[in-house]
């Protein structure tokens, strides 16, 4: 199989696997200590951070980071973003009732599986099973019920789309929430329900701002570091992530505001627990149709396009695969954008007609 040549350098995806590690070793040196999310302050968590970064450092690839003043200059960018991440991280906790359970979830047939893989039935009696690694897993636990909330953290920069999952172009979160609900009683004795999925974006963003109060800096920064993603529509839930939203309205940790009557803003990314049941379903019915394709030998080169958005930009086979329109039979696969209400109509529509 082509292989992506390996050179002697480090990239972004190698900062996005540093980022990942110093979350997790974040986590486990809490542990260590005996320290819970809500007992540390901003300078204990960029003590931690720094300890943690510096062992890291020293034994990433023999030293490669300590050895040119680029590679200098990278490591002083990933200790400031990591710090401001895990401090972002250490507030959302806090301001909230769920309490992170689980980091590194794995789920599959390997050895160390926390929870066995999800298994998906084809038509012709074929099965695939769906293995992966979910980076967080926070629960708020009840006497009957318990509710989950998914974390992935993300060093790039595509921000969560119903309309991406409604394509299978964006199905990750939603498997996850399905293998976590499907296998709860591994976690926690209680029934489990989604509460959310989302992406925590892992920036150092840039405000513009003739401000001087560094109290106001740091809101907007904030802003900028809400989780992405969706939300049950409930407001309980909601004020168990966020107990700040009755004060202020407006959510600094998800993507949520309140109206004066205690609606939710029509910007809000919630949804009902039908949909979100049904919005599961969706894409493990796309992840059957699609591997029956696979397995049927359906190969041809037909990279997605929505907006200014193409699939191409990032493949690490661009090299080899001559993808070009003027050939015969290469096309792109142009994607409409759809409004959140008409992904959750057109499901429901076409799991109706399957009934």
């Amino acid at each position: 199989a082509p292989q992506e040549r390996r050179v002697h350098e480090i990239k972004s995806p190698d900062m996005g696997m540093l980022f990942h590690n110093s979350i997790e070793e974040f986590s486990k040196k809490l542990s260590i200590e005996n320290l819970s999310w809500n007992d540390i302050d901003r300078d204990k968590s960029d003590e931690i951070v720094e300890k943690v970064l510096d062992k890291m450092i020293d034994d990433f690839q023999h030293g490669l980071l300590l050895s040119t003043n680029r590679y200098k200059y990278m490591v002083n960018r990933l200790k400031r973003i990591s710090k401001r991440a895990l401090w972002t991280i250490t507030d959302h906790i806090r301001k909230g009732d769920f309490v992170p359970v689980q980091h590194e979830v794995i789920f599959g047939d390997a050895p160390n599986s926390k929870i066995p893989p999800i298994v998906i039935n084809l038509p012709d009696g074929e099965e695939v099973r769906l293995e992966g690694r979910i980076d967080r897993v926070d629960i708020l636990e009840g006497d009957k019920e318990s509710f989950v909330k998914i974390i992935d953290y993300k060093s790039g920069t595509k921000a969560f789309s119903l309309s991406d999952a409604y394509y299978g172009l964006q199905i990750q979160l939603l498997v996850y929430a399905d293998a976590i609900i499907s296998n709860g009683e591994k976690l926690i004795k209680s029934d489990i329900y989604p509460a959310g999925v989302f992406y925590f974006k892992i920036d150092d963003p840039m405000i513009q701002s003739d401000e001087e109060d560094l109290e106001v800096i740091e809101k907007e920064i904030a802003k900028k570091l809400k989780l992405d993603g969706i939300i049950l529509k409930d407001i309980n839930i909601v004020k168990a992530i966020d107990r700040d939203i009755e004060q202020t309205n407006n959510s600094s940790v998800i993507p949520v505001s309140i109206n004066k009557d205690g609606s939710f803003s029509k910007t809000s990314s919630v949804i009902d627990k039908e949909e979100l049941n049904i919005l599961i379903s969706h894409v493990k019915g796309l992840i059957s149709e699609i591997a029956d394709e696979i397995l049927k030998g359906k190969i041809k080169i037909e990279p997605c396009k929505t907006d200014k958005y193409v699939s191409c930009a990032y493949c690490e086979y661009l090299s080899i695969c001559q993808f070009e329109t003027s050939f015969e039979d290469n096309k792109y696969r142009n994607i409409k954008k759809l409004k959140d209400a008409d992904v959750i109509s057109k499901i429901k529509e076409k799991l109706g007609g399957e009934e």
